[in-house]
């Protein structure tokens, strides 16, 4: 074979590979990522059946923060049981699910601590049952 009919075929091959290569590509697309949100995976299958897998962030997941004291009703009474209202923040600039504000039953109110005995407020409503009882027992 002389060397153009060579160089020709061999062209002729390399551009057919080519050509074929695109039209019948070695892999599909890449999958959405798995998760919304926070660490996941995106897939894609390959012609010879495996499948390839690949990290993927989103961003991050939004995470609500602790539960802390706001405020309560205007008509609590200092010995007795009512409820109180807490708030919450969202973290990672991102919409939580769920309510930011709760009013939980039966706690005794911090405030009504600061007006009987300005040297035992409570920092936060569970301590709020420790410092009445012992309020009470100093005056009994």
């Amino acid at each position: 074979m002389d060397p153009l009919t060579k160089r020709v075929i061999t062209s002729s091959l390399l551009l057919f590979l080519i050509v074929c290569s695109y039209a019948n590509p070695t892999h599909s697309s890449w999958s959405a990522c798995s998760v919304s949100c926070g660490d996941g995976a995106k897939t894609r299958s390959l012609t010879n059946g495996s499948i390839e897998t690949r990290p993927c962030n989103m961003q991050d997941c939004a995470v609500w923060g602790p539960w802390s004291f706001l405020a309560c009703p205007n008509d609590y009474l200092c010995d007795a049981p009512t409820f109180v209202f807490e708030t919450r923040q969202c973290n990672n600039g991102v919409m939580c699910k769920g309510a930011s504000f709760r009013a939980v039953p039966n706690q005794i109110c911090p405030d009504c601590f600061t007006a009987a005995d300005t040297t035992a407020t409570p920092t936060s409503y569970h301590d709020s049952t420790t410092i009445l009882t012992t309020l009470l027992t100093d005056v009994a």
